[in-house]
């Protein structure tokens, strides 16, 4: 009888125990959890702030490729005026000057590396999505910069040709960005001039491949801000 009582006591502590150990490991769990949860969640918005920061730079980089592109489109149909010109023997008229000037636009792109460099210094830490992280550093690391060196090369051409207009022009534009009226010394001699018809028509050549460059660009950064959107919506 002794022994049932102590065997019942020792099962109902052992039940007590088992109950106090199942209570500190759930208790255990859930903190962890709620931590796991409260990390994630702050993990979360930094990543928020983060792609809307990439976004707002992505939508800079856009405004900035548009404009050029128009300007790249002027640039070639302003010098397909002045071919059209000499060869219909136009003149000088007000038109054919300012397509004197128009006509010498280059590409100048100033991109905002600064999300750019933030990515790619803590990378999953702040862009979970693996594909979307390197599309963004791809298209900074790589496509940006490519088409920011290719036009330095240009514009340092452009600026070089523009130290021997003197010898075509009576007054020139020197600043691709200010419209000035460019008056040609010798209408019949710039006509007929082999290096400046060479110039003009690499210029022309060039416009139509930037025209290209810059179209393809524009639709990567759409198609990432896309992207980037679709990220802060799921995200946020």
């Amino acid at each position: 009888m002794l022994l049932n009582r102590l065997f019942s006591h020792l099962k109902k502590s052992w039940y007590s125990y088992l109950l106090e150990v199942i209570v500190v490991v759930l208790g255990i769990l859930i903190a962890l959890a709620l931590d796991n949860w409260n990390e994630d969640r702050k993990l979360a918005e930094t990543e928020v702030l983060v792609l809307k920061e990439i976004d707002q730079g992505l939508q800079r980089l856009m405004w900035e490729v548009e404009s050029n592109l128009e300007e790249e489109k002027t640039a070639r149909s302003s010098g397909e005026f002045i071919l059209r010109n000499f060869e219909n023997r136009g003149g000088v008229t007000d038109s054919l000057q300012t397509a004197l000037t128009k006509v010498w636009f280059y590409t100048y792109i100033q991109p905002d590396y600064g999300p750019y460099e933030y990515v790619n210094t803590y990378g999953a830490s702040v862009i979970q999505n693996v594909t979307l992280r390197e599309k963004i550093l791809e298209l900074y690391g790589l496509d940006v910069r490519a088409t920011v060196g290719e036009s330095n090369i240009r514009a340092r051409y452009i600026e070089d040709l523009r130290l021997q207009m003197g010898q075509w022009y009576t007054s020139w534009n020197a600043n691709p960005y200010r419209l000035v009226p460019t008056q040609p010394r010798d209408y019949k001699k710039l006509r007929e001039d082999p290096i400046f018809r060479y110039h003009l028509n690499s210029q022309l050549s060039e416009c139509t491949r930037w025209i290209a460059e810059l179209s393809g660009l524009r639709l990567v950064i759409s198609e990432l801000r896309n992207e980037v959107a679709e990220e802060i919506h799921r995200r946020d």
